[in-house]
């Protein structure tokens, strides 16, 4: 199991039996009973069908994440999130065709995001919303080539490989005390370990998202990360995977990441619009050095979705490499809070 979830001070833990309760009969702080609380879902023997994840939802049910790289056996289930009832007798495919998903769900809402793995099909990290028992493009090499099932549902933002090269779960910063970063949904990175603020934007009915680093400074690969409720800080823990590549100098770790009361810099907003790139920070920012045009570097690519592993970047006329855009001006609010990036054939 790579991760546990609590409810009513019991735990519950994901492994690829299914979901077993802990129980502690005799009060001594260990568990003396394993029970087998759901297998409502099904599972193969398939080596890649890993338990990626386990989170508590709203009405004390709980969604679970599989893995989808199905060598031997094509599985009802593998490559799905799915959502468990409060009894652990009903399961429900939430979203399904994914490579490696871990997720994160929003404890008010139950918004559930999924992060998944550069590979086939998948050109690099993205993050999704799952939802309505969509399909999220991963196909098994027992299948058809490009034949998919359903339309694709389009991420809500890919992160370039060299960026995150391998997406692990999210979590929501809710009934923190994390100054600037309260309810801020927080994704994690585990190849090279580092952790982003996700940021959404709806204007027009159009949603734009995108990510910001908060840190870089782990030793070990974190997984999953929680709000502690004794002190509203971030308590983050993981380990090294066989196989699975990182940077990391410690083969495992629990670190805490605390608001300190110090100014935070990071950026609370960021859109495209027809004119460039508008920013909104936390703090007001030093309008003589937001000026100079020089301090930006603005670019755009795409990707391709195929069946071979992972995609190039490729310019807007299909060659390999990014387009570069010519940033022309940078105007400062009046609060000195926010900056719009005017730039040349920015679509």
């Amino acid at each position: 199991p790579m991760s546990l979830a609590i409810r009513d001070d019991e735990i519950f833990v994901f492994d690829r039996n299914g979901i077993w309760r802990l129980r502690d009969h005799d009060g001594n702080g260990e568990a003396d009973a394993h029970e087998l609380f759901s297998n409502a879902f099904a599972q193969t023997a398939d080596m890649r069908e890993f338990p990626n994840g386990i989170r508590l939802a709203p009405g004390g049910e709980f969604v679970v994440a599989k893995g989808g790289q199905q060598a031997t056996t094509l599985g009802k289930h593998n490559g799905s999130v799915l959502r468990v009832s409060a009894d652990g007798r009903r399961a429900t495919v939430l979203g399904y065709g994914f490579r490696q998903p871990f997720i994160g769900v929003n404890p008010r809402t139950g918004l559930v995001t999924a992060s998944d793995q550069q590979g086939q099909y998948i050109p690099t990290t993205p993050l999704h919303e799952v939802r309505d028992g969509q399909f999220y493009g991963f196909l098994s090499s027992l299948e058809p080539q490009e034949k998919y099932p359903a339309p694709i549902a389009e991420p809500l933002l890919w992160l370039p490989h060299a960026v995150n090269a391998s997406g692990a779960s999210q979590v929501w910063l809710q009934g923190a005390r994390m100054g600037p970063l309260n309810d801020a949904l927080l994704h994690i990175s585990f190849n090279r370990p580092e952790l982003f603020r996700v940021l959404f934007t709806k204007r027009k009915d159009v949603r734009q998202t995108a990510v910001v680093s908060v840190t870089q400074n782990f030793e070990f690969p974190p997984l999953y990360g929680a709000v502690n409720p004794k002190d509203g800080q971030l308590y983050l823990s993981g380990f090294q995977i066989l196989g699975w590549g990182t940077t990391a100098t410690r083969a495992a770790g629990l670190a805490r990441l605390r608001h300190t009361g110090a100014p935070v810099t990071l950026l609370r907003e960021g859109l495209a619009t027809d004119q460039g790139m508008l920013l909104h920070f936390e703090h007001p920012i030093d309008p003589g050095a937001a000026r100079e045009t020089s301090a930006y570097r603005l670019a755009s690519w795409h990707y391709q979705r195929t069946y071979k592993y992972g995609s190039p970047q490729l310019k807007e006329d299909g060659t390999a490499g990014i387009d570069w855009h010519a940033v022309r001006a940078a105007h400062i609010s009046r609060d000195r809070r926010s900056v719009l990036i005017v730039a040349a054939n920015l679509k």
